[in-house]
């Protein structure tokens, strides 16, 4: 985050987006570990896969 001039900004989840499936990762707030869903794209809207992920972090 440095590198790009991106200080006091914090990663939120990072999305890999396949033709069928949605794969999102988001680290916990501690960063010493972190979630991983996998979800079918047609069938889930984005925005209510990444409140499900970030409730199980919390």
């Amino acid at each position: 985050m440095k590198e790009f001039a991106m200080r006091g900004e914090r990663l939120e989840d990072i999305l890999i987006p396949f033709r069928k499936q949605l794969h999102l990762i988001r680290l916990a707030k501690n960063g010493q570990w972190f979630g991983y869903l996998v979800v079918k794209a047609q069938d889930t809207s984005l925005a209510l896969a990444r409140e499900v992920l970030k409730s199980i972090i919390a």
